[in-house]
């Protein structure tokens, strides 16, 4: 079993035990049918492996926290609350997503499925603000304290209502959340056709993250559906919250596991940290800011299949193969062979928050060295090992990491690495562009975006 889990990471592939349950998940859009076979026909020791005792030390118990005033931000929260206060800057962490419905929909239904929605996870009924010492804390609003209505908008006489729809969304998309007063969450229906529906939604970061908009949406339609149907909802209550996270989480950094987490980052990042620094006609301003460009372009098959199966024969997962290429291609452009590039992870290596929204999300600093005189398949081999490795420590906070380095402030610049890749975001519209697909070579302009970083790839 030790063999077979080492062979599945090494293919981007992860397992857990969800009761009786084998949960699989992977970094990119399928599994090799070999791959999948030996997973099923191991499927029971798999099951009995995992269901050790103590296992994985880091996976302890996240016990629910006293009822109190306030409580404790974690450390992700608290770096985003200062970031917030920036002026121009709090909008670049707004989450916009949309569903398109071709049905007719109970309003009335639809509204109170939003309403259980919220009083079901605390963290949509959360503010920020000072305690009276002056620390900011969380703050969950109960039920009767927190104002929150889903907007409604009839563009079914307008002309242009597709157009219409876009200026609501993209006015919305931009505009400010107050964290003191809250609600950090909004909604609304936008009524295309008779039986055509735009659901938008908004939150801000520091109550989510892109795995928490596919629980609200779920969660939401779970409960529409039934509600619809005049049932009960089949909702599982959840048995701890955000706070109890927060709270666990600032326990766990004292643990031993996490205390080799942080060894193994200090050393990964120590020394002088390279920046990027690539060719353009622009000055690089003084304070950076959040504006941004959207630009789309479309990855032809047969470049794509070419690098899934040079990945997969190497080893590895696409995502390992797409940073491989994008080291060598920057390494290209600024003749740096030390780069850092910043990527995403989930976060929820803890069972119980699969189902929560929150802000879990960590962030990676993956510090890669380019060796000119290496072939490529020697660099993906070296390249593969490192982005193992720092999955393994995945758990210690990026924001941690940030104020352990004891950084010196550069307000042009973000903190560690100006450039992030994430391989599971389409991102906003992507959905609405008919591309070529003969080659790669046509780019779209999506106009205005925020962008937190340089380059968002």
């Amino acid at each position: 079993m030790d063999k077979l889990i080492s062979h599945l990471l090494q293919n981007g592939i992860y397992l857990s035990k969800k009761g009786d349950k084998l949960s699989v998940e992977y970094n990119g859009d399928m599994i090799s049918d070999d791959l999948l076979k030996e997973i099923k026909n191991n499927k029971d020791e798999l099951l009995r492996y995992l269901g050790r005792e103590n296992i994985n030390p880091d996976y302890q118990d996240i016990i629910p926290v006293k009822n109190a005033e306030s409580y404790s931000l974690s450390n992700a929260q608290r770096r985003l609350w200062v970031l917030s206060q920036f002026e121009g800057v709090s909008a670049a962490y707004n989450m916009p997503g949309r569903i398109y419905l071709n049905q007719e929909i109970d309003i009335e239904n639809f509204k109170r499925a939003i309403d259980s929605v919220i009083e079901r996870h605390e963290i949509l009924r959360t503010v920020f603000k000072e305690d009276k010492t002056g620390k900011i804390r969380q703050w969950v609003l109960g039920k009767e304290d927190f104002s929150f209505e889903i907007g409604y908008k009839d563009f079914r006489q307008a002309q242009n209502k597709e157009e219409k729809v876009k200026e609501y969304i993209t006015e919305d998309s931009y505009k400010n959340f107050d964290l003191v007063n809250g609600p950090l969450l909004r909604a609304a229906l936008l009524r295309v056709e008779d039986s055509m529906y735009v659901f938008c939604y908004n939150m801000h970061h520091i109550i989510s993250d892109g795995w928490s908009l596919n629980v609200l949406s779920k969660d939401i339609f779970s409960y529409y559906n039934a509600y619809k149907e005049n049932k009960q909802p089949q909702k599982k209550k959840l048995r701890i919250h955000y706070k109890d996270y927060s709270a666990w989480q600032l326990a766990q950094l004292n643990e031993k596991s996490f205390i080799a987490h942080r060894r193994y980052w200090l050393d990964s990042l120590s020394g002088e940290l390279p920046t990027i620094d690539l060719p353009g006609t622009k000055q690089r301003p003084q304070i950076k800011t959040s504006n941004g460009q959207g630009l789309t372009t479309y990855i032809g098959s047969e470049a794509t299949d070419k690098l899934k199966k040079y990945s997969q024969a190497s080893g590895g997962s696409l995502f390992m193969g797409l940073l491989a290429v994008w080291n060598i291609l920057v390494y290209r452009y600024t003749s740096q062979k030390d780069i850092i590039i910043g990527t995403p992870v989930a976060g929820r290596e803890h069972t119980e928050l699969e189902d929560q929204i929150g802000f879990y999300v960590n962030m990676l600093a993956l510090r890669i060295e380019v060796d000119p005189d290496e072939s490529f398949h020697g660099f993906y081999k070296s390249l593969k090992e490192d982005i193992l490795n720092s999955y393994s420590h995945q758990m210690y906070p990026f924001d941690c990491l940030v104020e352990e380095l004891n950084l010196q402030r550069d307000a042009s610049r973000s903190a560690v690495f100006d450039v992030l890749l994430d391989f599971h975001d389409l991102g906003d519209g992507a959905e609405e562009l008919e591309l070529s697909k003969e080659g790669i070579n046509q780019i779209v302009d999506l106009g205005y975006r925020t962008s937190k970083f340089d380059i968002e790839v």
